[in-house]
């Protein structure tokens, strides 16, 4: 049947009036020179070779094999098209099945013997007569790219002869060789192996030990980034994260993204012992906010359909506060943002985020003109549903606090809270026990433990301070409470022996019961420990010990011997002392957060599913 040219598809009409791809908009242009260095970005264009022998007694697939291998290179290959953060990756494929009168050779013969006379087997495009030596395989790859105006060419050779070796890769070709059943990985695992070795031509690292060419350094620089081989097995923390370069696990960790020249996250450097500050706006997403060196305020962010991981790191609206101050954040109801921080002038400021903001964050707004000393912080909670209270030390070594809710045309404080001193620069730490019920710790110029309380029968305002229970610490040590269940307190300090002790306060109890000493690891005097409640009851602590080991240990009613722990965090390190932030995203699911040792941060993770213990540690960024 004749067809018009109005009934042809766009391939048709191209093939017909040999219109190279892309020409239509862009205009004629020469093919320039291939890159030396590789990235695997935009399209490339994929030579599939099926070399099979054309005698009675050589090598030959199977229908079903061959139709299986085709499928499984390309499910492999668009795996990883699907896996580039921004979708600028396509494959162009062009099928070739040759014959050649070879016989077998043996498993350790070399590909050549197969390879070159599959060579001048090829014909691509009105190309044919390849010669049989590498410059047959250079000038289909060329050919390829050109007719496509693709940015590389690949030639994948697929056969059942034998080689040294069942998948390996290297000159812009692939092999796969029929030897040992594809290596014991079996024909349906060819997809992992595909992707393995395509990522070994864009100058990705193997992460393996054992067998083959194992990994041995985690400084080793690869790709044309030069990005040091992080998660190499035998000495990444926690013994690495699951990646297609080691054991063809069909993830790539970040390592590997960028080895093979895809954009990928940058962290921040931090000065050593930044806080990274973390909140839950709803069941399962996770924001982070910390200050650089170069006191830019960052943040970034995760959640379940966030595919290639953590999202960031962006610098918020501008803000700026001295290198390594903590950015307070909270959320007042489901996906609302506050966040809170002393600014290079040492004023209090806020900004804040919500779904209906299309334009990013508002703010940073000045709040209530409120002062703070060099190096103070402010901190922040929701008693009920958008309703913020932050609390701060004044210049005056006073504490000082301020409240916000919907009716409030506008910020509404300064109040001080009693009459107690504390250094400047002390965290006054605040928690939410029930609706509308707050309760605030801080240690005093003293070294005393004090809380205050706050809820709405309190006509006269604010009650207390009180000294809990006789406990001591550093002058202005950090004082990390939690509500475990409904009116429920249990707080956690480093006393002045540098060891963690714990408090407990609940509905019924006359006064507060405690101190106890949690375990016998040493902290620096005034180190925070970190305390979440993943559900009802159950508490889980962390802190950087005198050596720099990241720990951790938990209570519930049923360990009727105490708390369990300390236990070393999957090998995490970080400065003495460093504060070790957690939150629990949804019910049982734990994440950590810390500025390690490198000056970028690192998190890990838990949940119950979990039966080998945490995961990571994993940076966020390179």
């Amino acid at each position: 049947m004749k067809e018009t040219i109005e009934g042809l598809s766009l391939e048709t009409i191209e093939e017909l009036f040999k219109i190279p791809k892309q020409k239509r908009a862009l205009g004629e242009r020469a093919v320039g020179a291939e890159e030396t260095c590789w990235r695997m970005n935009g399209e490339i264009s994929i030579g599939v070779v099926f070399v099979e022998s054309s005698r009675t007694d050589g090598p030959k697939f199977t229908a079903t094999e061959r139709t299986t291998l085709r499928s499984e290179v390309q499910t492999g290959l668009n795996w990883l098209a699907s896996q580039h953060p921004t979708g600028n990756l396509t494959w162009v494929f062009n099928y070739q099945y040759v014959s050649i009168n070879v016989a077998n050779g043996n498993n350790n013969s070399a590909e050549d013997y197969w390879r070159n006379p599959a060579m001048q087997a090829v014909s691509y495009n009105g190309n044919s007569n390849y010669t049989g030596d590498w410059n047959g395989v250079a000038n289909y790859r060329k050919h390829m790219r050109e007719n496509n105006e693709s940015a590389h060419a690949i030639v994948i050779f697929i056969t059942p002869y034998g080689t040294d070796w069942h998948a390996y890769a290297s000159n812009s070709r692939f092999t796969l060789a029929n030897r040992n059943n594809w290596g014991g990985w079996g024909i349906n695992t060819i997809d992992a192996i595909t992707a393995h070795e395509i990522c070994h031509l864009f100058g990705a690292a193997d992460e393996y030990t054992g067998s083959g060419t194992p990994c041995n350094s985690c400084t080793s620089k690869h790709g044309c980034s030069q990005t040091v081989n992080g998660n190499c097995k035998s000495c990444a923390a926690g013994g690495g994260v699951p990646c297609i370069m080691d054991q063809n696990s069909l993830q790539i960790c970040t390592f590997t993204r960028a080895q093979i020249g895809w954009p990928v996250l940058t962290s921040p450097r931090l000065p050593a012992k930044t806080p990274v500050h973390v909140v839950s706006r709803s069941a399962n997403k996770l924001d982070i906010f910390v200050t650089d060196l170069n006191k830019n305020i960052m943040t970034a962010a995760w959640e379940p359909a966030f595919t290639d991981g953590w999202r960031g790191w962006w610098v918020l609206n501008g803000g700026k506060a001295r290198a390594g101050a903590p950015v307070i954040p909270v959320s007042r109801s489901t996906d609302k943002l506050d966040a809170f921080v002393i600014g290079t002038d040492n004023k209090v400021y806020t900004a804040a985020w919500e779904p209906t903001f299309k334009d990013w964050w508002h703010g940073w707004w000045l709040l209530n003109q409120g002062m703070a000393a060099p190096g103070a912080a402010v901190t922040a909670v929701s008693r009920s549903k958008d309703k913020l209270d932050v609390f701060v030390v004044g210049t005056d070594g006073y504490v000082y606090t301020a409240a916000w809710e919907p009716g409030f045309t506008s910020w509404r404080g300064w109040w001080r809270i009693g009459n107690i001193k504390v250094p400047q620069g002390a965290y006054v730490h605040a928690v939410s026990r029930s609706t509308d019920k707050l309760d605030i710790f801080v240690t005093d110029v003293n070294g005393r433990v004090m809380t205050a309380a706050w809820e709405p029968a309190f006509k006269d305002g604010w009650h207390g301070w009180w000294h809990v229970q006789g406990g001591m610490a550093a002058p202005g040590a950090s004082v990390t409470a939690v509500s475990r269940s409904k009116d429920k307190l249990d707080i956690f300090v480093t006393g002045t022996d540098g060891r963690v002790w714990t408090a407990a306060w609940q509905a019924g109890f006359t006064s507060w019961k405690g101190w106890w000493v949690i375990g016998s690891i040493k902290l620096p005097q005034g180190s925070a420990v970190h305390a979440v409640s993943r559900s009802t009851d159950k508490l889980d602590i962390f802190a950087t010990d005198v050596n720099s080991k990241i720990h951790t240990a938990a209570w519930e009613p049923a360990f009727t011997s105490g708390w369990k722990g300390w236990w070393t965090l999957n090998g995490g390190m970080a400065a003495p002392g460093a504060p070790v932030t957690a939150v629990s995203r949804s019910k049982d699911k734990l994440d950590v957060f810390v500025t390690g040792l490198d000056g970028r941060v690192w998190t890990a993770a838990w949940e119950p599913a979990f039966t080998d213990w945490w995961h990571g540690w994993w940076p966020i960024g390179l």
